[in-house]
């Protein structure tokens, strides 16, 4: 892996079982610079709406493109060349199952271990993601790969290393076999 040019920021986690979360403002600034060193293009901030209109400007400043995730319940009045995309969520099971087909990984799974079977074929390859305690995925979907942790080491040594470097071959391994088409954020 040369490097992620595409970075999940999940400034909070899902729900309130997800427990606090530890990265202060001050840690996802240098997350963002670090990030921009690498030669990141684009980063996709999860939660955290309050913190939005700070750190979107800072990944903005640091000639990032920026994408907000959000259930739309606090998103900030103004989040100028940001571009906004949301999940779409019902109260009524019927009604959510039918609009949106359930995903099975990542944040859709709670918290449990998931496996590479639900994944899509793209993780690590040009991106990776950062959760509100600091640990990193290779892919948002993949939280139970963690791969390293920013508030103990620097992004660029965490993407480097030789846990991303084997989780990513292990991956790739399983995605052959699957024949799984990547899948990739969309930008533009």
């Amino acid at each position: 892996m040369t490097g992620p040019t595409f970075v999940w920021l999940e400034i909070a986690g899902p729900g309130p079982s997800a427990g606090p979360a530890t990265m202060t403002i001050e840690d996802w600034h240098r997350v963002i610079e670090e990030a921009a060193a690498l030669g990141v293009a684009m980063v996709q901030f999860i939660g955290g709406e309050p913190a939005l209109p700070t750190l979107a400007d800072h990944a903005l400043q640091a000639g990032m493109e920026v994408e907000v995730l959000s259930d739309l319940v606090r998103v900030p009045a103004r989040l100028p060349r940001v571009r906004l995309t949301t999940s779409y969520y019902s109260d009524e099971l019927e009604e959510h199952e039918s609009r949106i087909p359930a995903v099975r990984a990542g944040r859709g799974t709670g918290h449990r271990p998931s496996g590479v079977d639900a994944l899509c074929g793209g993780c690590a390859q040009g991106k990776v993601a950062i959760g509100p305690t600091g640990d990193v995925w290779p892919c948002v979907f993949a939280r139970w790969l963690p791969v390293g942790n920013v508030r103990v080491s620097p992004l660029q040594e965490i993407v480097t290393g030789p846990a991303l470097r084997s989780t990513t071959d292990a991956l790739r391994r399983a995605f052959e076999e699957r024949n799984a088409a990547p899948c990739g954020p969309r930008r533009g």
